[in-house]
């Protein structure tokens, strides 16, 4: 039963992917009618009536839109590694740099990016 509206600064949307982040699969909104990437722990729950899944966050996903050149991984404030290839992961966007939490930084991006772990990408029917 979902039990929780919709609220866009609680929902931020993917850089990347033109979907809502979704933290915990309780927390999926009744009331948001767009594509909603949600963790890969949704599938215990998946109720085929109720939502369609549309694809699976990785390379060569249709509804990636923006790829990454030059990206730098920072921990504590300090860039460690030099990534030169796209990344295909779901990334929020962040004009602050993110507190106490590894972020990433790209040459085609103004701002600052946190990377989530795989998602899934569903619709309510």
């Amino acid at each position: 039963m979902l039990d929780q509206e919709y609220e866009p600064e609680k929902y931020p949307l993917y850089d990347n992917y033109n979907a809502i982040n979704v933290e915990h699969t309780k927390d999926i909104p009744y009331d948001y009618d767009g594509i909603i990437g949600v963790p890969i722990t949704f599938l215990q729950r998946y109720c085929p009536e109720q939502f369609e899944i549309l694809s699976i966050t990785g390379a060569g996903n249709p509804l990636c839109h923006r790829f990454y050149k030059d990206m730098h991984i920072h921990k504590d404030g300090k860039s460690v590694r030099n990534m030169k290839s796209a990344r295909y992961a779901p990334m929020i966007h962040y004009d602050n740099r993110p507190e106490d939490q590894t972020y990433y930084t790209a040459s085609n991006v103004d701002g600052f990016l946190t990377k989530c772990f795989a998602r899934i990408f569903i619709k309510k029917k």
